[in-house]
């Protein structure tokens, strides 16, 4: 059965749907392919969806392990999503489940490719722009309050006129 791939991003994680089977021939050559293509575009957060992914053999393992070297050189990092028992038994035996790190839950998994202070939150602009005018208006009203004692700047007192 032949290996398709869904591509999406998400935050600029850039999502990999696999169904069928990832082993040797064609399946594992073209998901390398594709990484080494994701490299060149400086697409380095990969997210490898494994929920329909039936079976793993050694090149299917093999061509994981050589696109995490591939993404780690460029400075990425390549993550597993819905890894079923079966493969993560496989990255177990092969000792290979410290090197993938496995989420169940999509949000999650591409939190953890951001730095801690932004994971889980987007830019607003919206917000940033009325925090600023919420700023500014503080501002201009600690400007003209007063202590009760001493006038605003700029008005006259009974004594100055």
């Amino acid at each position: 059965m032949a290996l398709h791939i869904g591509q999406r991003e998400v935050r600029n994680v850039t999502i990999l749907d696999l169904e069928g089977q990832l082993v040797a021939g064609d399946e594992a050559a073209s998901f390398r392919s594709l990484i080494d293509v994701f490299i060149e575009r400086s697409k380095i957060w990969i997210l490898v969806n494994l929920k329909s992914v039936r079976m793993i053999d050694s090149s299917g393992l093999g061509v994981l392990v050589s696109a995490h070297l591939a993404i780690k050189k460029a400075e990425g990092a390549i993550k597993l999503l819905n890894a079923s028992q079966r493969h993560i038994n496989l990255l177990v035996l092969s000792k290979l489940a410290t090197v993938f790190p496995n989420f169940e839950d999509e949000g999650a998994a591409i939190d953890s490719f951001l730095p801690k202070e932004q994971a889980g939150r987007q830019f607003d602009i919206l917000e940033f722009v009325r925090s600023e005018e919420d700023e500014g208006a503080s501002l201009t009203q600690s400007g003209t309050e007063t202590d009760g004692n001493t006038p605003p700047v700029g008005q006259e007192t009974s004594e100055t006129k």
